[in-house]
């Protein structure tokens, strides 16, 4: 990426798009040097498209107009396709997955809104008619207004929205003449259309949303596909098609406000970032957004006080954005803020429950006495992550061996250290065998406890692990032996 940099100097967008075209290159050269042209079919899309500063916006998150909502779609490669064909009708992403299941002559798929375009591909069809819709929650995540939606069927786009738009982007692509007060019937009947489709869609699949490794949700933070918060999810689609709050239009310059804002933080211009965000908190007093991006370049600034105060306002308006939290934690930290540190991790573990810090302040509740909080917070990760070894070992440990006997409960230890066992993809290393020694030893069973406890021993002693670990071990079996449970 650096070498296109260099080619196009001051023109990112340029050098990305070069870039981009340099490595699908490579995927088509490969496909043809293994011979494999004739039965390949390579398909190029994006998820959005780029706004680039119409209709006011930089980016490609918040509006729904063409210039975001058309993406490339590119079919190439099998001979059935028709050479240098463009498809003029609208289609959607949707259509991707049947349409490569059909050019593979397989099962067609169920329970799916798209269509197959094969035969329009194929040249056998000369257009299809299909209604698109979209939608933007960005917006309503920010401000307290109604998501934003659109429907097309063929040259008609309506945007549902407080002051609503409708376009004939045969004559207008770009957007600019609105025909919503002398197209009524036709705005009415695209929104009846889109009532339905939100009425028919129906709950998304069971399987739909998946926990991914915190390593895997850094990287796709990184590159942009998702947040350090959750992103909200519409649990009644038709409910919001009630319209609240102010039309997405008039926050035009909030957005431009808010992209400055955080690129003069990652840029590290706090100042700039401080005047920028003060002005979005200004133009919409007690946002939750906003009092985070002036809490962050308060952070910034090294005004670590001013900033846990913007962080708890945030919090109190926006209690399930986890980033608010992060945000407090780090300023705290810088603080030393000891015990109103500690209640603001327990705070965001009880919304990220598997987030990787929770093994450190359970260490660090266990170190100040505060059992219940440390059972709470295991016992919760355990249930919430209920397929990572880790968060159930560290649950079976704490079971078996805290001081309290309130806490303690060795038939549970026993089960939840198995559990942990059988999550492993290989056989379980000294310290998950260490841990179900120690749950049966609380449970009473000191046969097996010995057992399991020699063979952490053995295991540990062929890893190499470091002699302090192995005398800790070997004082686990002798307690054992003597008929005695470790406490911790």
């Amino acid at each position: 990426p650096q070498e296109f940099l260099t080619r196009f100097p001051g023109q990112p967008y340029l050098a990305e798009a070069a870039y981009m075209d340099s490595q699908i290159g490579r995927v088509i050269d490969e496909i043809g040097r293994l011979g494999l042209r004739e039965i390949t079919l390579v398909v190029l899309t994006s998820d959005h498209g780029e706004a680039m500063g119409e209709h006011g916006e930089r980016s490609h998150m918040h509006f729904v107009y063409q210039s975001t909502m058309r993406a490339p779609l590119i079919f190439w490669g099998l001979p059935e396709l028709k050479a240098g064909l463009r498809v003029g009708s609208p289609v959607r992403t949707a259509d991707i997955a049947p349409t490569l299941v059909d050019f593979a002559n397989l099962p067609a798929l169920e329970g799916i809104q798209g269509v197959s375009l094969r035969e329009i591909l194929a040249g056998r069809q000369s257009a299809i008619e299909l209604t698109s819709y979209g939608e933007s929650i960005e917006l309503s995540q920010t401000f307290d207004i109604a998501p934003l939606r659109f429907v097309r069927e063929g040259r008609w786009k309506y945007i549902h929205k407080v002051n609503p738009e409708l376009y004939d982007l045969e004559t207008d692509p770009s957007e600019l003449t609105n025909l919503f007060e002398t197209r009524t019937e036709r705005a009415d009947a695209l929104r009846e259309r889109m009532r339905s489709l939100l009425a028919d869609a129906g709950p998304g699949p069971e399987d739909s949303r998946i926990a991914v490794d915190e390593a895997t949700r850094e990287q796709l933070i990184a590159l942009g596909y998702t947040t350090p918060e959750e992103t909200a999810t519409i649990v009644d689609e038709l409910a919001t098609m009630e319209l609240w709050g102010d039309d997405p239009s008039s926050k035009a310059r909030d957005i431009g406000i808010i992209s400055s804002s955080q690129g003069f933080i990652l840029t590290g211009d706090f100042e700039q970032a401080y005047l920028s965000s003060s002005e979005l908190l200004e133009r919409n007093p007690g946002n939750g957004h906003a009092l985070g991006l002036v809490g962050q370049s308060l952070a910034g600034l090294g005004r670590h006080e001013e900033a846990v105060d913007h962080f708890r306002r945030a919090i109190a308006r926006e209690s399930g954005k986890p980033i608010h939290l992060r945000n407090l934690i780090e300023s705290l930290e810088a603080l030393a803020a000891g015990e109103e540190l500690i209640d603001a991790r327990m705070a965001l573990l009880e919304l990220r429950p598997c987030d990787a810090m929770g093994s450190d302040l359970a260490k660090e509740l266990h170190g100040r006495k505060r059992y219940e909080d440390q059972i709470r917070l295991l016992a919760k990760g355990a249930e919430s992550c209920a397929d990572s070894p880790e968060h159930l070992n560290n649950y079976a440990w704490a079971l078996a061996t805290l001081p309290d006997e309130e806490y303690r409960d060795g038939n549970e230890a026993v089960r939840t250290s198995r559990l942990a066992i059988s999550k492993l993809d290989g056989k379980p290393g000294p310290e998950y065998l260490d841990t179900l020694a120690v749950a049966y030893a609380e449970a009473g069973d000191f046969s097996e406890a010995i057992a399991r406890g020699d063979e952490a021993l053995a295991e540990a002693k062929s890893l190499g692990y470091p002699q302090v670990v192995l005398d800790i071990l070997a004082q686990h079996v002798q307690s054992f032996r003597e008929g005695r449970a470790v406490r911790e």
